[in-house]
C-alpha cells in the first residue's frame, strides 16, 4: 500500500503521550519537589496550574454534557502529557524538558527536569519512575520520590517509535524505526530481550496481566499482538473496510477486549479477540486524539465539528458500546491529545500552545 508521508508524519507527531493501559496506574505517594536536571529551564517552561476540588462523580455516558472546566495549565511549548497516578498531578513535555504539577492546594509546578526533545513519556506504577527518548535516540528513566535519573539507556536501533512499561515489573519495552522491540530492566538498564518485529509498530502496550505486547503496524493496517515473554507473534488484526492511506494509530481499551482505529476522520471499534465488524465513529475532520475511560465505557477523540453553526475544534465524547455520541465540547484551539484520569473523574486536554484543560463533571 503507497501512503501519504506527509499525512503520516503528521499523524504520528499527534500520537506523542499516549498513555499506558489504565491497569499500569496505581496509588502513590505524594512526590516531594523535584529538583532541575542539568542548567536551569528557559523562563517559559515555569508555569502554574489552578486546581479547584475534584468532582467525586465518574465521568459517564449519562452525566457527559454536564462537563465543564475546573481547572486549567498555561505551559508555553507543551506538546504531550501524562497523568500520574490519581489525585497526584501531571507531567507535561517540551522541546527542553518535562514539567511536573501536583494536585494539590498549593496549585504550583513541583518540579522542571531537564530534557531535550523529550517524547514517548510513560509511567511505571512498580518503580514509580518515568521513562522518555530524547533527541539522541537513548531512553532516560527518572526516579520521581529519589529525584534523580535511575538510567541512560543508549540505543543503537535508530529512532524508537514507542515506549511501554510491565504493569507488574520495572520492565520496558522500546519499539524502534528499525523493526527490534527490545525489553529493558529499566532499574538496571540492563537488555533484557531483543526480537524482531513484523512491522514499524507505535502504540506499544502491555496487555493488563502483562503477558502480551500489542502495538499497531501503521503501514499495513494491522495490530500485532506478541508473546511478551518470546517474541513470538500470537496473532495480528486487521482494519480491512477503511478508506484511508494512513492509519493513525490503534488503542486498546483498558481491559483490552477492544481496540479502536483511528484513521482519518472515523475511529473504528472492534473486538481484539475475533475478526469481526465494529462500530464505525464519524467525524467531520481528521482524528487527532483518542482516549479510552478507565472503565472502557466511553471514548474520548479530538477532531474539528460543527458546533451552533461554526466550524471548530472540539472534544467529542462517544458510548463506546454503541457508538453513541454523548458530549460535544467546543476547543479554543487545536487538540494535540487528550486522556481520562486514572479514576475516571477527569479528562484533560492539550491544546496546541500549550494550554491543558482539565474537564470534569459540573458541581
Amino acid at each position: 500500500m503507497e501512503l501519504d508521508s506527509t499525512e503520516l508524519s503528521a499523524a504520528f507527531t499527534r500520537m506523542a503521550g499516549t498513555l499506558p493501559p489504565a491497569a499500569a496506574l496505581s496509588p502513590a505517594a505524594t512526590y516531594a519537589p523535584v529538583e532541575t536536571v542539568g542548567p536551569a529551564l528557559p523562563a517559559r517552561l515555569t508555569a502554574t496550574i489552578e486546581v479547584p476540588k475534584v468532582s467525586e462523580e465518574v465521568i459517564a455516558p449519562i452525566n457527559a454534557q454536564a462537563l465543564e472546566v475546573s481547572a486549567q495549565v498555561s505551559q508555553a511549548g507543551a506538546n504531550s502529557f501524562i497523568w500520574l497516578p490519581t489525585g497526584q498531578g501531571i507531567v507535561l513535555t517540551t522541546e527542553n524538558g518535562l514539567a511536573l504539577y501536583n494536585r494539590g492546594a498549593a496549585a504550583q509546578a513541583v518540579g522542571l527536569v531537564q530534557a531535550e526533545r523529550p517524547f514517548n513519556l510513560v509511567f511505571s506504577a512498580p518503580l514509580e519512575a518515568l521513562a522518555w527518548t530524547g533527541r539522541d535516540h537513548s531512553i532516560y528513566v527518572w526516579s520521581l520520590p529519589e529525584q534523580r535519573m535511575l538510567q541512560t539507556i543508549a540505543n543503537t536501533q535508530g529512532a524508537v517509535t514507542s515506549l511501554a512499561f510491565s504493569p507488574q515489573t520495572g520492565r520496558l519495552a522500546a519499539a524502534t524505526g528499525e523493526g527490534q522491540l527490545q525489553i529493558w530492566d529499566a532499574s538496571s538498564g540492563n537488555l533484557v530481550s531483543q526480537w524482531r518485529l513484523p512491522g514499524w509498530i507505535t502504540n506499544l502496550a502491555f496487555s493488563p496481566d502483562g503477558r502480551l505486547l500489542g502495538g499497531a503496524d501503521p503501514a499495513n493496517f494491522l495490530v500485532h499482538l506478541l508473546d511478551a515473554s518470546t517474541g513470538q507473534l500470537v496473532r495480528s488484526l486487521e482494519w480491512k473496510e477503511h478508506a484511508s492511506p494512513a492509519l493513525y494509530g490503534a488503542y486498546f481499551s483498558p481491559d483490552w477486549s477492544r481496540v479502536a482505529w483511528a484513521s482519518r476522520a472515523t475511529i473504528h471499534i472492534a473486538s481484539a479477540a475475533a475478526q469481526e465488524q465494529g462500530l464505525d465513529l464519524l467525524h467531520e475532520d481528521f482524528v487527532s486524539a483518542v482516549s479510552w475511560s478507565p472503565d472502557g465505557q466511553m471514548l474520548a477523540s479530538a477532531a474539528a465539528a460543527t458546533i451552533n453553526g461554526s466550524f471548530q475544534p472540539a472534544v467529542i465524547l462517544w458510548e463506546a458500546v454503541t457508538g453513541r455520541q454523548v458530549g460535544v465540547f467546543a476547543q479554543p484551539g487545536a487538540v494535540l491529545s487528550l486522556s481520562f484520569s486514572a479514576d475516571g473523574r477527569e479528562l484533560a486536554v492539550l491544546l496546541n500552545g500549550g494550554s491543558l484543560n482539565i474537564l470534569q463533571v459540573g458541581q
